[in-house]
């Protein structure tokens, strides 16, 4: 995704961001034209690549999946049509993920009382229903529907309405009150045996039956989710539905209305589960959640997770080597720590934070198991990461007693304090955490060796937007730069020491995924600021300005390629744009040309991207946050391609299906949805798909039913390996 962002809208989102390294070398930054940086085929790659997206050189694998063994799910499959012989499973399709998405469907049938009328039966002997398609039932037809966002009754990604493959009664059969409908699929299990069902819904009261069983779900289950062990029998079983509605749709938060009469099914194995894996070298559990992408130095890949979390991975096995958690603690003088205050109560939680990770690190290191890992297992490693955090908490408020003003708790940053990429120029890695949200926003920005050793750290409260910010480190020409809200820093890489700092205008609507895009431009490292400037990265004087332009509306990370910065629109600024950088950086870049929302976005979707796009071979290419596809000729200033593409994602307000950037490796167009899910296309203006596949990760959690491990960052390739970071877990991919 993005390589800096700050997000987002009316009380829902949040963003993050993918590594950046301009300047493999602290002192210098290959140029490519005159406009741009990118990395040298001999030098570590930067941000996405070449920071157009693309990897040169990179020849990754185009097939590998981990999926559950031993278990009923195993090669278990669905579809709607009614099967033929007891083992024909010619018209199936495989249950990936556990999503029926195939089914029959009948109704309306208008009822007085939608939640006690469960109970009657509208169409008789329900348990024993065996539908076919197109077989009658009265005046009625069981018709078939195949679930995609398409056929969702609305498209708002602001109040999750498309977070599932629903059966959407209202899409089926408009906006009515007091209804009745059924819904019919088949499952085939070759082997049996024990799964969990949940059942995503809205409506006034629901029914089941699993081959005839028939079960009455709880109209309070939590967030509308009912979740039970349901036994399947060898070969094929019948799941029937039965939703009724009082009123079929209503307006929910900033939409005028959505349907209120659906739902999904999801099937999962249960936990603790087994996985065949393919092409999936090792596993690498994680310090904890963030959305932002591993950094690779040597045989080291450094990712960020948790609060303010550090960890270095071995690249050879997964390793984890060490880990480290960055905390206003390490900027302090040792004057200060000398303090009454900080002795009595600041030291010993930051002892205490040491020794966790200490205990934390080998349970990691026995967590990496790609075959699945024992449920005690994973309660302890749980466990130790909950009483982690609560130190945490604990350290961030008594240095809030210290100094209110100097030391803002970094705990309360929205998703994440680390959805920061780290950077490294080969001898130092460097992270930025922590944010905030809607208040003053406390930050971490520090230098550390290969070998974990801090090397310098900085802490500063700059302010966090609505959302918190979720802002990337970035090296050039041998500085470090950091923004946040609308402050940049530079620092000295090598020494930390603060090199200039630039205040940005300051704008109540600055809701921007990102403050500033490194470039060169003749022959000088500069950067491309917000809303419209050039500012010289050695000494921090602002060069040039457009005014009344903003070429950073989007809330994703703008790519230069070609001489051009371009620019997806946001949710409120739609239009697209193509800003031609100057020959000089003494002068202001200007608008080529723009398209716009109805040239280049489909209407039924969400309109923005958050992931950033990929510049490949003349053509330009852009995902939303519904899994559309746009293509852009530039040369042309046009779109020649649209599409959705059908995945796994699963969203709700707060998350999008699709996070990670489209990526181009080995000439292929990676992409990835938010379940780990991956598409790959031929690069072009038609759509050829060359491969798919699925990593399964069964996480269980407290507070809802078990779901599949989500994925938010960009993926990263190195020669003939991809290395995807999940929610949870680095893969480490490549051929064996």
């Amino acid at each position: 995704m993005g390589m800096m962002a700050r997000v987002l809208l009316g009380g829902l989102a949040w963003v993050a961001a993918s590594s950046v390294l301009f300047g493999a070398a602290p002192q210098d930054g290959p140029v490519v034209g005159s406009a741009e940086f990118a990395a040298s085929p001999a030098r570590p790659m930067g941000w996405r690549g070449d920071g157009t997206g693309t990897y040169p050189g990179a020849h990754p694998p185009m097939v590998w999946s981990r999926k559950v063994a031993d278990s009923a799910m195993t090669g278990a499959m669905c579809q709607a049509k009614k099967p033929g012989k007891a083992d024909d499973v010619s018209g199936a399709k495989a249950l990936e993920l556990g999503i029926a998405k195939d089914w029959l469907i009948l109704g309306p049938y208008a009822c007085d009382d939608p939640e006690k009328d469960i109970e009657k039966a509208f169409v008789a002997d329900e348990a024993s229903l065996s539908p076919d398609e197109n077989d009658k039932a009265g005046v009625l037809n069981w018709k078939a529907l195949h679930t995609t966002i398409d056929t969702q009754s609305t498209h708002y990604t602001n109040e999750g309405t498309c977070a599932h493959y629903n059966v959407d009664f209202v899409y089926l059969f408009g906006r009515l009150e007091n209804q009745v409908g059924y819904a019919h699929t088949y499952l085939f299990s070759p082997t049996g045996g024990n799964v969990q069902l949940s059942i995503h819904r809205d409506g006034a009261a629901a029914k089941m039956w699993v081959n005839g069983k028939p079960t009455t779900l709880n109209p309070k289950d939590w967030d509308h989710i009912h979740k039970s062990t349901i036994a399947l029998e060898k070969g094929w079983n019948r799941l029937l539905v039965k939703l009724s509605c009082a009123q079929g749709s209503g307006p929910v938060g900033q939409n005028p209305w959505v349907s209120k009469w659906l739902f999904s099914a999801y099937l999962s194995a249960p936990l603790p589960a087994k996985y065949e894996t393919k092409n999936i070298v090792w596993m690498a559990k994680l310090p904890g959640f963030s959305a932002s992408s591993p950094a690779i130095a040597g045989e080291k890949i450094f990712v960020t997770g948790g609060t303010s979390d550090l960890a270095c991975i071995n690249k050879a096995d997964g390793r984890v080597l060490w880990m480290t958690t960055c905390t206003p603690c390490d900027a302090i003088t040792r004057e200060e720590k000398a303090g009454a205050d900080y002795v009595e109560k600041i030291a010993p939680l930051e002892g205490e934070i040491v020794r966790m990770n200490e205990a934390l690190l080998k349970e990691h290191n026995a967590a990496n198991d790609i075959h699945g890992v024992s449920a005690a297992q994973q309660k302890k490693v749980g466990e130790l990461t909950r009483q982690k955090r609560e130190v945490e908490k604990k350290l961030h408020l008594a240095l809030r007693g210290l100094d209110r003003k100097r030391f803002v708790p970094m705990n309360n940053n929205e998703v994440s304090g680390a959805n920061g990429t780290p950077c490294t120029d080969g001898q130092r890695v460097y992270v930025a955490m922590g944010g905030g949200s809607k208040g003053p926003g406390a930050y971490v920005i520090a230098a550390y060796d290969l070998e974990g050793k801090r090397l310098w750290s900085y802490h500063e409260s700059l302010g966090a937007g609505e959302h918190g910010n979720h802002v990337s480190p970035a090296l050039v020409d041998g500085k470090l730069i950091y923004a946040a809200m609308t402050t940049i820093l530079a620092f000295d890489a090598p020494t930390g020491k603060m090199a200039w700092r630039y205040d940005l205008p300051r704008d109540a609507e600055n809701y921007v995924a990102c403050t500033f895009v490194p470039t060169r431009i003749g022959g000088e490292g500069v950067l491309i600021t917000f809303p419209s400037g050039i500012l010289r990265v050695s000494d921090g004087k602002m060069l040039a300005k457009a005014p009344k332009e903003n070429y950073f509306a989007s809330f994703s990370t703008p790519i230069i390629h070609k001489g051009f910065l371009y620019t997806d629109g946001g949710v409120f600024k739609k239009q697209f744009q193509a800003v031609q950088l100057p020959a000089s950086a003494a002068e202001p870049a200007r608008v080529a040309w723009t398209m716009d929302q109805k040239q280049w976005r489909m209407e039924e979707s969400s309109g923005f991207s958050i992931a950033s796009a990929v510049a490949f071979d003349g053509l330009y290419y852009t995902v939303d946050t519904m899994g559309v596809l746009t293509v852009i000729d530039p040369a042309a200033r046009k779109t020649v391609a649209m599409r959705r593409m059908e995945m796994y994602q699963r969203a709700n307000r707060m998350v999008f299906g699709f996070t990670a950037s489209p990526t181009m490796a080995g000439g292929f167009l990676y992409i990835f949805d938010n379940t780990g899910s991956s598409l790959i296309l031929r690069p072009g203006t038609e759509f050829k798909e060359a491969g798919r596949n699925v990593i399964e990760n069964q996480v269980a959690s407290a507070w809802q039913d078990y779901k599949q491990e989500l994925f938010y960052a960009s993926p990263v390739f190195e020669g003939s390996t991809l290395y995807l970071k999940g929610g949870e877990y680095l893969y480490c991919i490549r051929e064996k």
